[in-house]
């Protein structure tokens, strides 16, 4: 866990020197997931109980990876509730679901209830998913479609990411549920 934060800024140092941004690299590892299985990792969420991403097949899973030091972050998780509400969503299949990138249970509660999030919260303590899925920086929030597969990837959070993101989640749930 300690040896990935410094591989990732040692990195960013060299791409920096090299002319390239962090992100911009960032988002051509990350989104070599694209059209490939979803790896497999098993959480605790943030009440205990056991969780696999990607969840059982049959549904789409949308995933935000983020932390609540991260303003960015803090500025999508309103729209990750509203895909969590929003019941015909659910019920043609989508799962929400926010990592929360090494906090605490005791930092990360008193945050969702002040704000009334109710959406899924598993907990990456070890930086399991944060390696797996090559995040880096946070928010990155990740589509896996119906099969496994990662069908898209959003790194960071602006004006333009929800339309982007609800266009995403309508093509996976179009996807028929595998057999």
């Amino acid at each position: 866990m300690a040896a990935s934060r410094p591989r990732h800024l040692i990195m960013s140092a060299a791409l920096v020197v090299l002319g390239l941004s962090a992100t911009a690299f960032a988002w051509k590892v990350t989104n070599q997931l694209k059209r490939h299985p979803a790896p497999p990792i098993a959480l605790k969420t943030i009440y205990d109980k056991s969780l696999t991403i990607p969840r059982p097949r049959a549904r789409a899973v949308v995933v935000d990876y983020c932390a609540t030091r991260c303003g960015p972050c803090r500025e999508s998780l309103p729209h990750l509730q509203k895909l969590a509400d929003d019941k015909s969503l659910a019920e043609r299949g989508l799962v929400v679901l926010a990592v929360n990138d090494r906090e605490t249970p005791d930092k990360v509660k008193p945050f969702l209830e002040k704000n009334n999030y109710t959406f899924t919260v598993p907990m990456d303590v070890e930086g399991k998913f944060y390696e797996a899925y090559y995040i880096h920086p946070v928010p990155t929030t990740i589509l896996i479609e119906r099969d496994g597969k990662v069908k898209e990837v959003f790194i960071g959070y602006g004006k333009t990411s929800d339309p982007r993101i609800e266009a995403a989640i309508e093509e996976a749930l179009k996807q028929p549920a595998p057999r």
